[in-house]
């Protein structure tokens, strides 16, 4: 069987012509009182964790495609997909597929390999609120989604929205004691069971010791050394 996953995509906000209010990558003010009541959304929560051992791939392994939202940067946006329709699917999380769609024609870009998700999102940063891809023994395909760092529930619900779609078992870190919250911005993995986070992943866990943590890791991702470097202070 192919060595096939998915690669998850996020990039900067600038607000444009399909631009909804604009969310930064950083926590807003307001978003910071939020955050310290914020709960994941209720919809599809799933305690369980693989019954069989996984590996979760490196991002440089061959990809089935990606995944972007489509809300600001569009002038970007469309060059990705220029060239990523190229190689594989480009799955695109609007509001209207139409608007995007004519967005591309304007800019020349072909509308091959592109799979259109109609579902509810905050922002651009696909990247950090996204599913991540897992094998199973069987070498089969399964996705994994944490609770976003984020109280952005509409963000948090994309890799729910995602499952439905592709008809890919779902395996989240949201109902206690595997509750866990991550962002893919601050988790990097060599395809051989070691993950690389900082110590943010530490602090914003407070309710878990760092060996509950790992032990997450182990049982949703196959992470067997997780390390933890000191958190960058920009």
């Amino acid at each position: 069987m192919k060595n096939l996953f998915f690669l998850f995509c996020f990039f900067f906000v600038f607000p444009f012509v399909y631009a909804q209010e604009f969310l930064p990558h950083k926590l807003s003010d307001e978003e910071k009182i939020l955050q310290k009541t914020y709960k994941f959304p209720s919809e599809e929560k799933v305690s369980a964790f693989p019954t069989q051992p996984v590996r979760t791939m490196a991002e440089w392994e061959e990809c089935q495609g990606i995944i972007i939202t489509w809300t600001s940067f569009t002038t970007i946006l469309r060059q990705i997909v220029d060239y990523a329709q190229d190689e594989g699917k480009v799955f695109i999380v609007c509001s209207d597929s139409n608007a995007v769609k004519n967005f591309l024609t304007s800019g020349g870009v072909p509308l091959v390999n592109l799979q259109f998700l109609i579902l509810p999102f905050n922002s651009i940063w696909c990247r950090d609120y996204g599913p991540w891809a897992v094998y199973n023994g069987n070498d089969s395909l399964n996705l994994v989604d944490w609770i976003y760092n984020r109280p952005r529930p509409k963000d948090d619900t994309v890799a729910n929205g995602f499952s439905r779609y592709t008809n890919l078992p779902m395996y989240q870190t949201t109902i206690a004691p595997n509750n866990l919250i991550a962002t893919g911005g601050n988790f990097m993995v060599d395809g051989h069971g070691t993950g690389f986070s900082s110590k943010l992943i530490l602090n914003e866990n407070p309710s878990h010791t760092e060996a509950e943590i790992d032990t997450i890791m182990k049982n949703f991702m196959g992470i067997s050394r997780y390390i933890k470097m000191n958190t960058l202070p920009y």
